[in-house]
């Protein structure tokens, strides 16, 4: 009996150790989600070479205006959808939809570290060129937006359904193993947030699924109170919040807008 319980005992083991090394070799692809190459409508496609010597592609419009716009989007997210949003929403800005490596056709590797890098890569390309730079990060980008946000000095910050920590996520979901030592890419967005200057908005959708509202909530009380204000789009999902006119109305407001009314369907 007892050499039965001990052979289980070790199977048992064997396979948590096995199942934990797949784990661990493949999280990059269990956390990135690449997209295949699409047009945007009324937008241009433009290389820019890093300081690494690395080739960023991002989709732009309205480069001349004054006040820009840069969006990092969520895993998967369609670009064409969003681009006809914000270019819907902010005709007077100049507005960026930076493709991250590896998705949509971009060279690279998607990782935490290349979409940093990314990123203050386009905003080191266009600072000056405007008078001001703003940010809205979704889900994902939210992650990579507070980064840029306490690396460089923006006019607005807006997170579309964010998180804590990708460590946090990770460990709700898989909780018999230790995220915080497997994990390599963990977007620690709260432990940013004291070093965040800007005007910051969270747009938390009312039914997420994928980021429940504890982690958003998290993130909120790390930031100063007096800096963050909240919107709770309720009835959406962490999918379709931007197909809510709520979603809209807070970014117009937000963003001083107000004038800007689309219909949403």
């Amino acid at each position: 009996m007892f050499r039965r319980v001990t052979l289980l005992g070790g199977g048992v083991l064997f396979l948590y150790a096995a199942m934990g090394a797949l784990l661990y070799s493949q999280q990059r692809e269990l956390i990135y989600f690449p997209t295949p190459p699409a047009e945007i409508d009324q937008y241009e496609l433009r290389e820019i070479t890093a300081g690494s010597g690395d080739t960023i592609q991002v989709w732009r419009r309205n480069t001349g205006k004054a006040r820009a716009l840069i969006y990092l989007g969520g895993n998967a997210e369609s670009l064409q959808a969003t681009g006809a949003l914000l270019r819907t929403l902010f005709p007077e800005y100049a507005i960026y939809l930076p493709l991250y490596p590896g998705y949509a056709g971009a060279p690279g590797e998607p990782n935490e570290q290349s979409l940093y890098d990314e990123a203050l890569a386009l905003y080191d390309d266009i600072e000056g060129r405007h008078s001001e730079i703003s940010v809205i990060g979704r889900s994902l980008g939210s992650g990579v937006a507070t980064y840029l946000a306490a690396e460089r000095p923006l006019h607005k910050l807006a997170l579309v359904t964010p998180f804590d920590s990708m460590q946090s996520l990770a460990q709700e979901v898989i909780p018999i193993y230790p995220m915080g030592l497997m994990l390599r890419d963990k977007y620690d967005s709260a432990a940013r947030a004291r070093q965040i200057d800007a005007p910051t908005l969270m747009i938390i959708s009312g039914n997420d699924d994928i980021v429940t509202r504890p982690h958003s909530d998290r993130l909120r009380v790390a930031f100063d109170p007096d800096q963050v204000e909240q919107v709770v789009v309720e009835g959406s999902t962490h999918n379709n919040i931007h197909m809510k006119q709520e979603f809209a109305m807070a970014l117009l407001l937000f963003f001083d807008q107000l004038h800007r009314r689309p219909q949403l369907q």
